[in-house]
């Protein structure tokens, strides 16, 4: 017991320390969208967005995106009018949908794909130390295994950005990248 307790009051700390730095994601492959927004919750974000420059929708659609959601080890279906549980996969699916709209609406040429990856901060995988950490319980440890964030691939930038660390520790991490 006491080992397990000692764990999680690490992965907490560690969790802590990277929520306090600036943090960088890692993209391993894209995941398929299944999510297609209903037509009133388009109206609503496209009346939202109309006039903002691409950083502030990009803002807009994680704070939504956290709006409609709760951290949760599963994913519920998601209810528009009510907040609904769900993971990194579906914070990830549901913000990339919501940047497509809001982005499209307001003439900008780019794609907001859902992506698995890494979460890295200082150069180390906190996917991977948290996993390491969690060894005492297959579950935990392979949840911890990968991230899902969102990819936005501009003409000239890439943006990363994930709304469900926004959630859950109340601090946007968002990397930009310059095409060359």
């Amino acid at each position: 017991m006491m080992k397990k307790t000692l764990m999680i009051i690490s992965c907490v700390v560690v969790t802590a320390v990277v929520m306090s730095t600036t943090c960088s994601f890692s993209e391993a492959r894209a995941r398929a969208n299944d999510i297609c927004l209903p037509q009133r919750e388009k109206a609503k974000i496209v009346s939202e967005t109309k006039g903002m420059d691409s950083d502030d929708i990009i803002d807009y659609c994680v704070a939504r995106t956290c709006k409609l959601l709760r951290f949760s080890s599963s994913n519920e279906p998601i209810r528009y009018h009510e907040v609904s549980g769900a993971n990194c996969v579906n914070y990830a699916k549901l913000c990339a949908a919501m940047c497509d709209v809001a982005l499209d609406a307001n003439g900008y040429n780019c794609r907001a794909t859902p992506v698995v990856g890494y979460v890295k901060t200082m150069g180390v995988n906190v996917n991977t130390v948290l996993s390491g950490l969690l060894f005492w319980s297959d579950r935990w440890s392979s949840f911890t295994k990968d991230h899902d964030f969102v990819k936005i691939q501009f003409p000239d930038k890439t943006v990363y950005v994930d709304a469900s660390m926004k959630d859950l520790f109340g601090t946007s991490q968002k990397q930009t990248i310059e095409n060359e």
